[in-house]
């Protein structure tokens, strides 16, 4: 084996191999485990670990992981005593071999493969050094695993803990904030915490704390881990409990204190130079443009430690020119200031020629100023970087053309995001002591408040306490201040501070990262930028605040520049990044607003704003941050009271936007961000106006009328309807949308009515008046509301759901998978008496159009306990050809449902139709109002309705539903069939429901001592089949059909023979219906503790059926072949093929979830759609007035919520965590099966569809008029205008002017007199 090509290996041979590596060297590998070696004795290599390598370097590019692993193996299985003498091994052996191919690599012998070659042997040595971190072993590895590697060196991302310290009982006895970064070890943490505890007061015995997040312990083994490797994320609650002497050598607990264990001893690694050697190849593989090898070594780079030399070189060189600068200042003498090109510090860290090299000695210099564990070194660094002219170097780097030349993408941008966090932390430094030179000079100056105030909330004070707090210390030194005050080159410069926003705009758009100035367009914008240059963008972004921050002239100067101008509108606007344009926004606010305080940047930037106002209709969904910049500049200048010269003008404008979309299509909405902007800006503007303005634009009739505008287009156009219905009865009611349709859009236009209404009583009375008309202008005003406040409009994207009364869901989920299996069967239309909002037809066939479903669903209301009945309704509707004929029923208007009446009709009592019997009205009246239900399912705006005729209608076994009462679906699901089959009869319709719902069994007992058998036509609605016993459907419906055997005293007398005969007694299908309804035998009776179970067995169904082989003439083709096979040839001949015709796939699930003794009713339906349609068909569930999408067709899905068993995950189908393993007490009890390719009943012929529809058309009426007297939308707006709720529930404030509106009409409600 070790004579092959590695290139010819297979899966199956490398597993071959490897058992033949494990048993040739089982006894060494069994002495290397039990092995006490010193670590300085060496370790015999294993039989064939040289091929392996081999596998690893020249092997199938698909199998390298796997050989990958294999080598791993070996070198990780030695005992704790020599694992250090294998580790060292294997970092020797790796460099060795990838030396060796590098080599080959320089001299250009097949350059690509040993490029792809070396790549393997440092990604195994990656993988190696990973894996090795992550153990608890670290004292007896090489330096890096217990010394930080170098991407955790330097502070990481800040985040905020939140402890949280337990005390008996778990009672939560203080909230302690913790501000770290992501490269804070655990152990840091956690003595940070053990200080807070004891009032940073360490006591020679600390307690002992446990830390715990989502109920998991972490273990003082893990405290060597950064906070990214523990996945802790900003915000993180932590549980801190002090632990008692019983519990410290717990097993939960370490022995070892923390800090021990941070700091324990390690045997350092033979002092190789591996760094320098990947620094060189980095370099050469860059030369060659070999990416992926450069990313290789960077991953290398990151996971050791840091260079100790090269680290040290930086140290010595900052230190002994800060020596140089202390003594030139000791002997009075003016120091020059070096060019930065000539400067030693520049040319040895920034300006080498070694682009990776450069990249490592950025970081080196970041974690020496901004280190992950702050350090007496860190302290004197910073110093020594400050004195040794670091400020006017670093600020001088952008400009220089040696700098990252020759640097390929990645290392640029890996390069220049370090370069800025080094900046800000250098301008900060150079901004604090800017600030004490003022205080030391001049501390009254204009200049000197102005830094003070800017230097409060720059750099952010939540998140860079520990960068201010560095920049702050690091001033207090003298000669770092008096540094700072004779060099007049440590300051950013107009040049410096344009090539700070270059490079911004290009990492926002994605081009080559260069200071040099872009030109953006469509044809140039790259829409795909990478995180990384997000990131940056942002750094940059705040250094350019912090450069304002010293330099507002600058700033100032800048907003009348074309590029810088363009530069803003391009960020804000038109950049595809969110993140971007939100934080260019907060920063350009800061800049103005805190940056400068004579108002002329503010004017500069209100400006600029309104003259590019016109590009956010081309830019609406990214206009969000422009307008909200606009609106918080304008809101400033009010606070500040600067004077906008042109407001009035400006606010014209905007008004004469809000109108000329008055007349827009209501049905196709604007685009929100751009009504929501164009709102907050004139509210802004108008906040701003005088008194008289403020009345010339809200009410009076030569101006534009803003606030009818707003009362009846923008909110409340529905009820302006009503009114004008009320008014004048021959207006036609119709729908009639808000402009504002989102509660983001209603909120900014209240905000504006409320801005017009401050301070100007006119307007106020207006807005009283008009919301008195729109809702108190009826004779019987309303006591309550109809719709709680918690409704909500309908789903744009789910169907209507069903009210539960109480205990009617078991009507709900019936009523619902009724209404919801596609089929595509024809009705005729006669007359025109169909109602054209109940019926959509075809303009060419004049027919119902099956496939144009509702745009959304309503839920049912559940009344008590009528989940039963909603499930149901829910199914029912979903059912088209049912839903079309019951909306088309010309039922009676007085049929004893009705709320007014009550009672029943007595015996022999008059009806329209004549004479009816009380069990004929019934059956109407449940007609009726289950048409009612269809109708309101289908045209409700409302997240759902409540069907309180049905429940006073319907009746089961004779009595009136009690709705605090549950009911079995599948006995609702009959009854109310039943009631529907009587009513289409009284009403002499087609039996539209048998039609779709009905088959038909053959009771069947064959004799087998006779020739002679009997059939017995019996035809059911629904089929019921067993659950106990059977694991899936199949197994199930094939004991239904395989009889019984009647024989001896059980035997059946044959009326033929006249004797008793040994019979097959069985139940087969004579026909099957179009939709075929299922109930699984889930409900039984314990005789023994005489109490009803449920059966939460695992019963499996499937998502196609086929029926053909349970049907009378698939079993007798079956017998025929099988007399045929004994009489002729005794051969086994083929089954007989199935139908097509008998072929069903699943629509429907009612779920049942509780227990026998109570439960709750849910429906699972699927949305079927034509296939011209092109449409997917989705699942919904309809869980009463919830009605969602959910993924049933996805793997296991079904399983989960659907087929009970044994529960082996933790989320029941409501996502609460179940606990412990238990069955799953949620699973299907009533399926609903559509044919696949039905046969189309016979249509209903025309004649027999009598009568003018008019019942109908009021049913129609009625449920409009619902949509627009409670439409949830302004239900909810005119509650919030009111003040009647808070408006939480909908996600908008009340207004404060609003507020302030009422308390000042309080105060002057005489001087209003008659208007109110």
């Amino acid at each position: 084996m070790l004579a092959l090509d590695p290139a010819t290996y297979t899966e199956p041979g490398l597993r071959c191999f490897e058992n033949y590596f494990k048993e040739v060297n089982e006894n060494e590998i069994r002495e290397t485990k039990n092995s006490q070696k010193l670590p300085d004795e060496e370790c015999e290599p294993f039989i064939g670990t040289d091929y392996i390598w081999r596998l690893v370097i020249e092997g199938r590019e698909e199998l390298t992981e796997y050989s990958i692993a294999l080598l791993k193996d070996i070198y990780s299985s030695a005992t704790v005593t020599n694992q250090f003498v294998r580790h060292n091994e294997f970092i020797k052996t790796c460099f060795t071999k990838a030396r060796q191919c590098f080599y080959q690599y320089e001299v250009q012998q097949y350059p690509k493969l040993l490029a792809r070659q070396t790549i393997r042997i440092l990604h195994v040595l990656r993988e190696y050094v990973v894996d090795n971190m992550d153990k608890s072993v670290t004292g007896v590895v090489h330096e890096g695993m217990t010394t930080p590697s170098h991407e955790r060196s330097w502070q990481g991302i800040p985040v905020i803990i939140i402890a949280q310290l337990l005390g008996p009982h778990d009672k939560v006895l203080e909230n302690i904030e913790v501000l770290t970064h992501t490269n804070e070890t655990l152990g840091t943490i956690r003595r940070n915490l053990v200080a807070h505890i004891c009032k940073n007061e360490v006591p020679p015995t600390p307690p002992h704390i446990q830390l715990k997040v989502n109920n998991e312990e972490l273990a003082p083994s893990l405290d060597r881990k950064a906070l990214i490797q523990l996945d802790l994320k900003d915000r993180q609650v932590l549980t801190v409990r002090v632990m008692t002497s019983l519990h410290i050598n717990s097993p939960s607990s370490s022995s070892t204190s923390s800090a021990d264990l941070f700091n324990s001893p390690c045997s350092p690694i033979k002092q190789t130079k591996y760094i320098p050697w990947l620094l060189y190849v980095s370099d050469v593989a860059m030369h060659h443009k070999q990416i992926d090898l450069c990313d290789a070594v960077t991953a290398i780079l990151n996971i050791f430690p840091t260079d100790m030399e090269i680290e040290q070189d930086i140290t010595e060189l900052a230190a002994t020119q800060a020596t140089e600068v202390v003594q030139s200042q000791d002997e009075n003498t003016e120091t020059p200031a070096p060019a930065a090109t000539d400067s030693s510090l520049s040319t040895a860290i920034f300006l080498d020629s070694n682009c990776g090299g450069v990249r490592y000695k950025l970081e080196i210099v970041y974690a020496l100023l901004m280190p992950a564990v702050p350090s007496a070194k860190s302290v004197k660094f910073r110093t020594d970087f400050i004195l040794a002219g670091g400020v006017e170097t670093v600020l001088s780097l952008l400009q220089n053309e040696r700098f990252l030349c020759g640097a390929d993408k990645q290392t640029r941008r890996s390069c220049l995001h370090i370069f800025a966090k080094i900046t800000k932390f250098v301008l900060t430094t150079l901004c604090y002591g800017t600030l004490a030179l003022f205080k030391k000079n001049t501390p009254s100056s204009r200049a000197a408040l102005n830094l003070q105030n800017s230097l409060t909330s720059i750099p952010n004070p939540a998140i860079e306490r520990v960068l201010r707090n560095a920049a702050h210390h690091t001033v207090q030194n003298e000669l770092v201040l008096e540094r700072l005050q004779k060099n007049e080159q440590a300051v950013p410069t107009l040049k410096y501070i344009q090539a700070i926003f270059r490079l911004t705009r290009r990492c926002a758009f994605g081009y080559d990262l260069l200071p040099h100035p872009i030109i953006v367009n469509e044809a140039t914008i790259n829409n795909n930028i990478l995180f990384e240059d997000v990131w940056l963008a942002q750094e940059l972004m705040e250094n350019l605040t912090i450069c304002f921050m010293h330099q507002p002239l600058i700033l100032e100067d800048l907003l009348v520049n074309e590029e810088f101008k363009e530069f803003i509108v391009n960020m804000i606007l038109v950049c595809s990044s969110q993140f971007v344009r939100q934080v260019v926004s907060d920063q350009l606010y800061i800049m103005c607003v805190k940056c400068c305080v004579a108002g002329k940047s503010v004017l500069d930037v209100i400006k600029l704003l309104f003259d590019n106002l016109h590009k956010t209709e081309d830019y609406g969904d990214n206009s969000c941050f422009y307008f909200g910049l606009l609106s918080r500049i304008l809101a400033c200048a009010a606070h500040h009271n600067i004077i906008v010269c042109n407001s009035d003008s400006l606010l014209e404008q905007e008004v004469a936007w809000l109108k000329s979309i008055e007349h827009h299509n209501k049905f196709h909405p604007l685009n929100e961000t751009l009504l929501k902007g164009h709102l907050q800006i004139c509210r802004e503007l108008v906040s701003i106006s005088s008194l008289p303005t403020k009345l010339l634009l809200g009410s009076q009739d030569n101006g534009p009328l803003l606030l009818p505008s707003l009362l009846f287009n923008y909110l409340f156009p529905a009820s302006k309807m009503l009114l004008d219905q009320r008014r004048f009865p021959d207006i036609e009611i119709r729908d009639d949308l808000p402009i504002c349709q989102t509660p983001q859009t209603q909120e900014a236009a209240f905000n504006l009515v409320g801005a017009l209404c401050k301070g100007c009583l006119e307007n106020l009375g207006f807005v009283v008046n008009s919301t008195k008309e729109l809702f108190y202008s009826e004779q019987n005003l309303l006591n309550s509301w109809e719709f709680p406040p918690s409704i909500h409009p309908r789903n744009p994207k789910g169907f209507v759901g069903l009210k539960n009364g109480g205990a009617t869901c078991y009507m709900n989920a019936v009523l619902q998978q009724v209404a919801g299996i596609t089929m595509n069967y024809p009705i005729c239309w006669t007359k025109e008496r169909r109602s054209d909002l109940l019926h959509e037809r075809s303009s060419a066939t004049g027919r119902w159009n099956h496939n144009e479903l509702p745009v959304g669903f309503v839920g049912l209301k559940n009344g008590g306990a009528t989940c039963y009945m909603n499930a149901v309704l829910q199914q029912l509707y979903m059912i088209p050809h049912i839903r079309a004929n019951l909306l088309s029923l010309p039922c009676l208007e007085e049929d004893g449902s009705e709320e007014e009446e009550g009672d029943e009709r007595k015996e022999g009592e008059e009806g329209e139709e004549g004479e009816m019997s009380p069990a004929k009205l019934h059956h109407l009246g449940v007609a009726k109002q289950v048409q009612s239900i269809f109708c309101a399912l289908k045209e409700s705006k409302h997240q759902y309705y409540t069907p309180d005729g049905f429940w006073r209608a319907f009746k089961l076994w004779g009595e009136p539903v009690n709705l605090r009462e549950q009911h079995d679906s599948l006995e609702f699901f009959n009854a109310l069939l039943d009631n529907l089959v009587e009513g289409t009869k009284a009403l002499q319709q087609p039996p539209f429901i048998t039609e779709m719902l009905e088959g038909s069994f053959a009771d069947q007992k064959i004799c087998k001592d006779c020739p002679h058998r009997y059939t017995r036509i019996e035809p059911f609605l629904s089929i019921s089949v067993d659950v106990r016993n059977h694991e899936n459907l199949t197994d199930s419906l094939d004991e239904f059909v395989k009889g019984d055997l009647l024989e001896g005293n059980n035997a059946y007398h044959c009326e033929l023979c006249d004797k008793k005969v040994d019979t097959v007694k069985r139940l087969c299908f004579q026909r099957l219906p179009n939709i075929l309804a299922i109930q699984l035998k889930r409900f039984g009776y314990d005789w023994e503790r005489e109490c009803a179970v449920k059966y939460n067995d695992y019963f499996e169904f499937p998502d196609t059926l086929s029926m053909e082989r349970y049907t009378v003439d698939f079993l007798s083709r079956i017998e025929e072949t099988a007399a045929h096979q004994m009489i002729e040839t005794g051969d086994r001949q083929d089954i007989p093929t199935p139908s097509d015709h008998s072929n069903y796939r699943l629509v429907g699930v009612v779920v049942h979830s509780g227990q026998a003794s109570g439960g709750h009713y849910y429906s699972y339906i699927k949305q079927r759609i034509n296939e011209e349609s092109g449409v997917v068909d989705k699942w919904y569930r309809f869980d009463d007035v919830d009605v969602s999408e959910c993924n049933v067709d996805q793997e296991g899905q079904m399983a989960r919520l659907c087929f009970g068993g044994d529960s082996n995950d933790a989320d029941s189908p409501d996502k609460k965590p179940i606990g412990r393993a238990q069955k799953r007490w949620w699973n299907a009890y009533i399926l609903f099966y559509e044919r696949v390719e039905p046969s189309p009943p016979e249509p209903a012929p025309a004649e027999e569809l009598t009568g003018e529809g008019d019942d109908v058309k009021v049913i129609c009426e009625a449920v409009m008029d619902l949509n627009l007297k409670y439409d949830p939308p302004a239900v909810s707006r005119s509650r919030q205008l009111f003040g009647l709720t808070s408006g939480s529930g909908g996600g908008i404030s009340f207004p404060s002017e609003v507020r302030a509106g009422k308390e000042l009409l309080n105060s002057h409600y005489h001087a209003l007199g008659s208007t109110l």
